[in-house]
């Protein structure tokens, strides 16, 4: 019972202290709504953030709710 709730504790505390989930710019455009235009030119205009690994650009989450919530 000791063990089972040491890891259910443990558990709690990996999910809260996981690292910023990245998210492609399929996923961004269907959690805001936009095209993948509307995304390019906001990347372009500094609105949205990408986070290049490579050849291939993902975009935290935490930055897309925060520039939602700077634009609105």
């Amino acid at each position: 019972l000791v063990n089972e709730t040491a890891q259910q504790v443990e558990k709690r505390i990996k999910e809260q202290n996981k690292p910023d989930q990245l998210l492609t710019r399929k996923e961004v455009c269907e959690m805001i709504g936009i095209t993948l235009s509307t995304l390019w030119r906001w990347d372009n205009m500094n609105i949205l953030k990408p986070v290049r690994i490579g050849n291939k650009v993902r975009y935290r989450h935490s930055d897309v709710k925060l520039s939602l919530k700077e634009r609105n």
